[in-house]
């Protein structure tokens, strides 16, 4: 109980010491580090901030990257899974962006079925293997495989 009072005492001594005449040096010495230690506080608060910001970024774009992932995946299971040369070849969305060859360009060629991927010309192959990012420099035949292998259909 004397300790309470004894502290009350020294808060109405410093008050009034305030009140009568100039701050202690002390008192703005404290004053000074306290400012600088609340600025420091806030700069570091700010850089927590834009490092969480940053973060959830990188995080979001992780996450679409490993949606377009399984959806190419799945895409190519698809149409490994097909029973029949006349079964329809899904379109294999691009890793780059996750396009489809129509959603890239709605006139591009795109095989129906296996049938129509084996008499593929080596223009219809080339559009499809440059929108994929797949090599060129090959017969016309090592293209049609290269293209099946890349969209899971096995020739």
């Amino acid at each position: 109980m004397d300790e309470l009072f004894e502290a009350k005492r020294r808060k109405r001594k410093v008050e009034s010491a305030h009140l009568d005449g100039p701050t202690p040096a002390w008192a703005q010495q404290m004053q000074t580090q306290m400012q600088t230690q609340m600025q420091q506080m806030q700069t570091q608060m700010q850089q927590m901030q834009t490092q969480m910001q940053q973060m959830q970024t990188q995080m979001q774009t992780q996450m679409q990257q490993m949606q377009t992932r399984i959806t190419i995946e799945s895409q190519k299971s698809r149409n490994f899974s097909r029973r029949s040369t006349a079964d329809a070849i899904a379109q294999v969305s691009r890793e780059l962006d996750g396009n489809t060859p129509r959603d890239y360009n709605q006139s591009m060629w795109f095989p129906a079925d296996q049938n129509q991927l084996s008499q593929a010309t080596g223009q219809e192959l080339q559009e499809l293997l440059l929108f994929y990012a797949l090599p060129l420099d090959a017969r016309v035949a090592d293209r049609r495989k290269r293209l099946g292998n890349h969209l899971g259909v096995v020739l």
